[in-house]
């Protein structure tokens, strides 16, 4: 089975494909150039400038991303794509190229029986259209309540952090809505903070991806479920910094505790699961 990757660049997506490189033979890699890790003086996609901000939220917003750089660091080894030169092919592209004939091309060149896909934009019909009928997306954010940008982050501004987790799924020229496969969430241990939710995520989420992957490449079948559309599709627009308020300044990043005391409630998700 001939697995094609596309990756973004983040520590994260590295740390996803460079275990399927690992255990399958990978093809190729499609990698798109991702924005820094630790943002300036802009959000992108928002023309807000955070110097105006209050100097609080200033400080609360730079204090957020650099919890969140320490905690990948420690997960994540600081690995990047570089890693992808020892197993395969790379082709390296930026956003405005991801969906460009010479995508196309590398697909066509490869003949991939599979594609996973995590860390890139949405991937349009006419790149869709050449892919294998499985191509997967690992999308971080338990779909359909937590769909679109940051969908690690609104389940603690919502006091839901049993809902943040992963969800694999058919690729469909649309945000995070193909047919699931799986669903993944971490054990929620006393003392996480959000930011090592979200790595634990990542790491279960690799072990379920390499155990989709040797199901697929055994021949078996994996049902999959339509999404109901019951759910939110958070925009990058939708953050605001006075929502990190909740986070940092309610409960001092301590929401999994709360939660662990049963002060949050008790409802969970109903997770798909391609095997148990």
């Amino acid at each position: 089975m001939k697995i094609l990757i596309f990756s973004g660049t983040h520590s994260r997506h590295v740390y996803v494909h460079e275990n399927i490189c690992k255990n399958f033979d990978v093809c190729g890699a499609v990698v798109m150039e991702r924005e820094p890790t630790m943002p300036g003086k802009t959000i992108k996609g928002n023309p807000n400038n955070i110097t105006k901000w209050p100097l609080k939220e200033q400080e609360l917003y730079k204090l957020h991303f650099e919890k969140r750089d320490f905690v990948e660091r420690k997960y994540y080894n600081n690995k990047t794509t570089k890693i992808y030169d020892s197993y395969c092919d790379v082709l390296n592209v930026i956003p405005d190229e991801l969906n460009s004939q010479k995508v196309k091309d590398f697909i066509l060149n490869k003949k991939p029986d599979i594609c996973f896909i995590f860390g890139v934009n949405l991937i349009k019909e006419n790149i869709m259209e050449i892919m294998p009928k499985l191509s997967i997306n690992l999308h971080l954010g338990l779909s359909p309540w937590y769909r679109g940008s940051a969908t690690l982050f609104w389940p603690f501004y919502n006091l839901q952090p049993q809902f943040a987790g992963s969800t694999f799924h058919q690729i469909v020229n649309e945000p995070d809505a193909g047919d699931i496969l799986h669903q993944t969430v971490p054990t929620l241990k006393k003392g996480d903070t959000l930011h090592e939710v979200a790595a634990n995520t990542v790491i279960e989420s690799t072990k379920d991806a390499i155990k989709l992957l040797k199901i697929i490449e055994n021949n078996q079948h994996i049902p999959l479920q339509k999404q109901k559309n019951s759910g939110k599709n958070y925009l990058i627009k939708d953050f605001e910094p006075h929502h990190l308020n909740v986070i940092y300044t309610l409960f001092n990043d301590n929401i999994v505790d709360e939660y662990i005391k049963g002060n949050l409630g008790n409802k969970k998700p109903k997770l798909i699961k391609a095997y148990e």
